[in-house]
């Protein structure tokens, strides 16, 4: 039986596709790091609590361990990745954390300031 060639360039074309995607990069966020983390950790304990005294079963129970271990790892990075560059961002728009407030404050002020000053000027120049 021949196969049509439309039928085996999508079979390559999927092939190709299934090969070639965990080849890119995947860019988790901090939740889904520690997602991973909290099922790698339960994964360990559940593997820590049934090894019993056998030797795969503990070496499965030192592995899960390992991968949570660097999960955890993995996850923290992540967070202070992410705080870093929410920082960075607040500073490159201007805006420090509580600056806006003050800044506000400092216009406010200016503003009366300037409103008491010319105020005084127009009474002083009425009363003349």
């Amino acid at each position: 039986m021949v196969q049509p060639i439309r039928f085996r360039a999508l079979i390559i074309g999927a092939l190709t596709a299934a090969l070639a995607l965990p080849l890119l990069p995947a860019h988790a966020g901090s939740r889904g790091r520690l997602n991973t983390a909290a099922v790698l950790s339960g994964a360990a304990l559940y593997t820590w609590a049934k090894s019993g005294h056998s030797a795969g079963r503990r070496n499965t129970a030192l592995a899960t361990t390992a991968g949570a271990a660097y999960a955890w790892s993995r996850y923290s990075k992540a967070r202070k990745t992410e705080h870093r560059r929410r920082l960075a961002q607040s500073y490159s728009h201007g805006r420090r954390a509580g600056a806006a407030s003050v800044r506000s404050r400092a216009n406010v002020s200016a503003r009366s300031a300037h409103r008491t000053r010319s105020t005084r000027i127009a009474r002083l120049s009425r009363h003349r």
